[in-house]
């Protein structure tokens, strides 16, 4: 066990997810990208925009555990503590940082930092999550955005890259 987890923590989710040839800007969620783009860009002949969420497509079965045993993990002698995991998140930016898209190229829009999980509520199957970079933010956000410490990194890569490859083909169904 103890071997794994030194694996798992030496293994890097951002050099993971580019070996896979994942880009941060095709897990980006609709909402974040969208208020940025023109109408052209967005509903154009050949726009590249994701438009449905990353979450719907979501395979559970690679997950190794379920939503109740990862709170489960966090409880020790009766008392609830925060599972550790990086996140995908908005970067935090200075309100006098301006945006540019043709300097971001969107892959800088969000970013993958640590985080203390706390909660998961069933019904809207958001996570809590408050981040470890200094500013504590909070997020509720969804399973697909979030790698835990204790789960293979490369399992958990797998899991969207498949995810992605199904939006991409759910959306050209829909576009075409």
């Amino acid at each position: 066990m103890e071997r794994r987890r030194r694996l798992y923590k030496n293994l890097k989710i951002e050099s993971a997810l580019k070996k896979m040839g994942v880009s941060p800007k095709e897990m980006l969620p609709p909402s974040a990208v969208l208020p940025l783009l023109t109408n052209e860009e967005i509903y154009g002949l050949f726009s590249t925009v994701h438009f449905l969420p990353l979450e719907i497509f979501d395979d559970e079965e690679y997950d190794c555990r379920t939503a109740e045993d990862w709170i489960n993990l966090g409880v020790i002698d009766g008392k609830h503590y925060p599972l550790p995991a990086t996140v995908f998140v908005p970067r935090f930016r200075s309100e006098d940082e301006m945006f540019s898209l043709e300097d971001n190229q969107l892959n800088n829009l969000f970013t993958w930092t640590n985080a203390a999980i706390s909660h998961y509520n069933h019904e809207r199957k958001l996570w809590s999550v408050l981040t470890l970079d200094g500013r504590k933010r909070k997020f509720e956000i969804p399973r697909i955005y979030i790698r835990f410490f204790a789960e293979d990194p490369r399992n958990y890569v797998k899991r969207l890259k498949v995810a992605i490859e199904h939006r991409r083909t759910a959306e050209a169904s829909i576009k075409y």
